[in-house]
C-alpha cells in the first residue's frame, strides 16, 4: 500500500518511512529481516538515502527466494 508522502519530509524521515513500509510488507509474507535499517550516513549524504537490508540466516534467505519465485510465477500467469 503506497502512501503519499508530504513533500516537506527530510531524506532521513522519508527513508525511515520507506524502511517501515518495507518491514511491514515483508512481515505480511511471513518473513522478518532482523537487520533491516536506514543507512544513516547515506540519509544525510548528497546521493540519497539507502536502506541496509542486513544479514539473514540461510533459512530466511531460502524463504525469500521461494516468495520471490512464487511472485514471478504468478506474474507470468
Amino acid at each position: 500500500m503506497e502512501q503519499e508522502q508530504p513533500e516537506s519530509l527530510t531524506p532521513l524521515a522519508e527513508a525511515q518511512n520507506v524502511c517501515a513500509e518495507l518491514a511491514e510488507a515483508i512481515r505480511a509474507v511471513g518473513l522478518t529481516l532482523p537487520s533491516l535499517r536506514v543507512d544513516l550516513p547515506s540519509a544525510v549524504g548528497e546521493y540519497g538515502a539507502l536502506l541496509d537490508l542486513g544479514r539473514v540466516n540461510l533459512s530466511t534467505a531460502s524463504e525469500l527466494v521461494l516468495i520471490l519465485r512464487r511472485a514471478v510465477a504468478e506474474g507470468e500467469e
